[in-house]
C-alpha cells in the first residue's frame, strides 16, 4: 500500500484508512476532546468565519436598481393566473406608475379570484427592494423586505424569494418571471 501526503496537509491514501486533514498546529479541542480544524474557528477579523460556507454577495447598486425598476415599469405586464395555492390564484392587470419615475416605485394592480383588487408596489431603499401589497383597508397591507444582491454573472439576485433577474435586461420572459416570483412572495 501507497501513501502520498502534499504539502496542504492532505493524506491520500490507497489504504482502508480514511482520508483527512492533519490537526492544526496549536488544536483546540471540541467536546469530544477531537482536535477541531482552524477553518472552522471562528476569527472576529473575518465576518464569513462564522460560517465558513456562507458566501456573502455584494449588494446591488443603486444605478442598477434603478434600471431594474425602470424595466419593470415599462414592461406594463399583464399576465395571466398567477398561483398563490391550489385554489388561489391572482392576475396581473398592468402597471399603475407608467407616468411617474421608477425611483418612486413601481405600482401594479392585481385582481385576486374573489373579485377584490390590490395594488403591489415594489421600491428601492438603498439596501434591498420593499415590496407591498395594499389593499382598501390599512389592515390588508402587507410588506416585505428583502436584500437583494449582485451574483457574479451580473443579476440582481433576491434569495428570500427565490428570484433573479439581470437588471438591464429587456427579455420579457425574464421580467415576468421575476414579477411573478415578487407576487407569490408577497401575495400569500
Amino acid at each position: 500500500m501507497r501513501s502520498e501526503t502534499s504539502s496542504i496537509g492532505l493524506s491520500t491514501s490507497n489504504a482502508l484508512g480514511p482520508i483527512g486533514l492533519f490537526p492544526p498546529l496549536s488544536p483546540r479541542f471540541g467536546g469530544d476532546r477531537h482536535p477541531v480544524p482552524a477553518y472552522l474557528i471562528p476569527t472576529p477579523s473575518r465576518p464569513d468565519s462564522v460560517n465558513p460556507l456562507a458566501n456573502p454577495t455584494p449588494l446591488l447598486s443603486a444605478d442598477r436598481a434603478r434600471t431594474l425598476l425602470r424595466r419593470l415599469r415599462d414592461l406594463n405586464l399583464v399576465a395571466g393566473p398567477v398561483a398563490l395555492s391550489r385554489e388561489a390564484f391572482v392576475t396581473i392587470a398592468g402597471c399603475l406608475s407608467l407616468d411617474g419615475p421608477a425611483e418612486a416605485g413601481v405600482r401594479y394592480l392585481l385582481r385576486f379570484v374573489d373579485g377584490t383588487e390590490r395594488t403591489l408596489e415594489i421600491g428601492w431603499n438603498g439596501s434591498g427592494l420593499v415590496m407591498s401589497i395594499l389593499g382598501p383597508g390599512a389592515a390588508d397591507a402587507r410588506t416585505l423586505r428583502a436584500p437583494i444582491g449582485c451574483d457574479a454573472d451580473g443579476r440582481a439576485c433576491v434569495p428570500a424569494i427565490g428570484a433573479r433577474v439581470r437588471p438591464d435586461t429587456t427579455d420579457r420572459r425574464e421580467l415576468e418571471h421575476f414579477l411573478r416570483r415578487v407576487v407569490r412572495a408577497v401575495a400569500r
